[in-house]
């Protein structure tokens, strides 16, 4: 009885044994895998007619975790006075968050953010404006909460089509403790209007990793010029599983998707 006893702990032990193994060797939920479009979708799809359906069937199609988009209407005339992303986002089933810029054309204009999960947290950064500025510029900054309890920050910014100078005190704006928080997960999209040679991203945005490559975004029609980033932050702890630019006629931007991995 006493062997048989004995002979039976020995392989509740080897089961624990291999169990504890099984779970070291698997952790549950490491990491979370997020899908992100960035879309500059040039004032509010005016090359759409200012229809939302179009921008909604994309996004259906896509099914992306997180939206940055850019050129945002609220309220203008131009517009037709519409909530474009009130709509956009009663007809995709994701929750909104808006960001004024400016107040122009009997509105609103600023940039935008939409997410599958709930946003915990939002905030609007204001951008530097030196001498040489065309137009106030914000970043978008918005905490959002993972099923799996991550807290993921997500921002859309929209960078001055005036000069280097002026995109490169901008983007040191990006790097300071507005958007970045310690070590804790940021993914940053944006309409920069520079190319990657220029100061405000080759210098600027070392810290960060550029999701993706280089190819280019701008014109949709006939993409000349790389303009449209996604990067993620720290640089060392994302994955980069897929990237695309993607072509449309709703907008003078291609839109970009990636899908990335944050390594808890």
């Amino acid at each position: 009885m006493m062997r048989k006893n004995g002979l039976l702990m020995k392989r509740v032990v080897c089961a624990c044994l291999f169990c504890a193994f099984f779970l070291v060797a698997i952790p549950g939920g490491a990491a979370t895998r997020i899908k992100v479009l960035d879309f500059n979708i040039r004032k509010s799809g005016e090359l759409a007619g200012y229809q939302v359906k179009p921008f909604a069937d994309l996004i259906l199609e896509e099914k992306p975790d997180l939206v940055a988009l850019q050129e945002v209407d609220y309220r203008m005339s131009r517009s037709g006075n519409k909530d474009f992303l009130t709509e956009l986002a009663a007809n995709t089933g994701m929750f909104p968050v808006f960001a004024k810029a400016i107040e122009t054309d009997g509105g609103e204009y600023g940039v935008a953010v939409l997410s599958k999960y709930p946003v915990a947290n939002s905030k609007i950064v204001p951008l530097s404006a030196p001498d040489g500025t065309k137009e106030r510029r914000v970043a978008l900054v918005c905490d959002v909460e993972f099923p799996d309890g991550e807290m993921v920050r997500f921002v859309s910014t929209h960078l001055d089509n005036s000069t280097d100078e002026v995109r490169t005190e901008m983007v040191r704006d990006l790097n300071s403790s507005n958007v970045i928080s310690g070590n804790n997960p940021v993914l940053l999209c944006g309409d920069f209007n520079a190319t990657p040679q220029e100061d405000a991203v080759a210098a600027g945005m070392t810290r960060w990793k550029l999701v993706g490559d280089v190819a280019n975004t701008f014109p949709a029609s006939r993409p000349t010029s790389k303009i449209d980033y996604i990067f993620a932050y720290p640089s060392s702890r994302w994955n980069v599983f897929s990237y695309r630019v993607g072509g449309n006629t709703i907008s003078d931007h291609c839109y970009i998707i990636s899908e990335v991995e944050w390594e808890r």
